[in-house]
């Protein structure tokens, strides 16, 4: 499974401490009760695909915290990121897909990794326009903000 930074971000603030989730300025879109769905749906899940550009932008997002709670938090990050691997893409052929105008570097790239083993791969994002563009594209993708508001 191919997973976006925001729900990354869940996932590694709770990790780090449940009660981080509610004091992190980022997350506050999020609930205990989705980083539990979000535990619940990994859990069924045999690889984790983590491109680089989401480690980049997930470190970014967990460090906006008092400094004590971003250490606990980048180490768990870390730790992930060592447990299951970091897949790398191209920058530049992220450019050159149509959806460029549309989307930033990160989205493209994790068309593009889920893309790569089409028949294997779902992305899990709660990104509407990222979801839509995989639509498009007739990939595998779960919209967890709609599995979380309990439509899908």
């Amino acid at each position: 499974m191919v997973i976006d930074t925001n729900l990354l971000a869940l996932l590694v603030v709770g990790l780090a401490s449940p009660e981080y989730i509610r004091d992190h300025k980022r997350l506050d879109e999020y609930s205990l009760e989705e980083f539990s769905l979000l535990t619940h749906l990994l859990q069924k899940v045999k690889e984790l695909i983590i491109t680089s550009h989401v480690v980049a932008e997930t470190y970014s997002l967990v460090r906006q915290i008092d400094e004590s709670k971003a250490i606990v938090i980048a180490k768990v990050l870390g730790d992930i990121v060592c447990q299951h691997g970091e897949h790398h893409f191209m920058s530049c052929k992220a450019s050159s897909q149509p959806e460029f105008d549309r989307l930033g570097f990160t989205d493209l790239v994790l068309l593009a990794a889920t893309s790569r083993r089409r028949n294997t791969r779902t992305l899990l994002t709660d990104d509407s326009g990222l979801h839509r563009a995989a639509l498009a594209r007739n990939l595998s993708v779960i919209n967890f903000a709609r599995r979380r508001d309990g439509r899908l």
